[in-house]
């Protein structure tokens, strides 16, 4: 279960968490995030909400510096990278047009 973020976190963590957001903001500006504490493992979540097809894209960029404050500082910070609301409307309306004209075959 999880818990939105209201504590004072960590200045270390913090930090971390302003440098994951600066990084994927410079290759994404329209990025939205959400940071917030949970217990599966313990620590910090960072979601970051983007325009992408593939969320993986947003961890590639990520990978290494979160990997240095996991491994090398001993900060549990997560990221959680998701498409946005609007991208995910946007792929279904899509989808959705797409397969029209196939309905509209079968029913003839």
């Amino acid at each position: 279960m999880s818990k939105e973020h209201n504590t004072t976190l960590d200045p270390r963590v913090s930090e971390a968490v302003q440098s994951l957001q600066s990084l994927i903001l410079n290759h994404y500006p329209t990025a939205t995030f959400t940071s917030f504490q949970s217990d599966d493992p313990e620590g910090t979540y960072l979601r970051a909400g983007v325009d992408v097809d593939d969320p993986d894209e947003v961890m590639d960029l990520a990978i290494n510096r979160l990997l240095g404050y996991q491994l090398e500082q001993d900060l549990p910070i997560y990221l959680l990278p998701v498409r946005t609301d609007a991208g995910i409307a946007a792929t279904l309306k899509t989808r959705k047009q797409a397969l029209r004209p196939l309905a509209q075959i079968g029913s003839r």
